[in-house]
Formats: C-alpha cells, sequence, structure tokens
C-alpha cells in the first residue's frame, strides 16, 4: 500500500503514460497486460540488472510499439 501525497502523480506518471502507450487508449484489457508486463520488467529488472533496470520498461515499450504499431 502507498501513501498518497502531493507529487503522487508527478512520480507515477511515466508508469501512467507507458501503460497506456503500450496497452492502448481504449483498451482496458489491454491496459490491463501493460500494466503487468511492464511491472513485473521493472522489478526484475531493478532486480537483475541494478545499473540498467529503470531502463528495461522503456526498452520494451521500444520493442512492443515496434511489433505492434497500430495496436
Amino acid at each position: 500500500m502507498l501513501g498518497l501525497d502531493h507529487s503522487f502523480t508527478f512520480t507515477y506518471m511515466v508508469y501512467f503514460l507507458l501503460v497506456v502507450v503500450v496497452g492502448g487508449e481504449g483498451s482496458i484489457i489491454g491496459s490491463a497486460a501493460a500494466a503487468i508486463a511492464l511491472g513485473v520488467f521493472d522489478v526484475v529488472g531493478k532486480y537483475y540488472f541494478p545499473s540498467v533496470g529503470a531502463f528495461l520498461i522503456y526498452a520494451l515499450m521500444v520493442i512492443l510499439l515496434l511489433i505492434f504499431p497500430h495496436a
């Protein structure tokens, strides 16, 4: 559980944007799948590769957008 503070939206805005971009604007199932995939890749990346872990979700986003550009 995370507490809410005045900077909550600015802290997680990048994650919200990534989920919408990867999952699709009008798709709840796509957004849920994107949220799970990005969350797993973020945690695994930061755990196993601490030096480049934060970059892995952006790499995943680029790869998914190259594979599915109109999804």
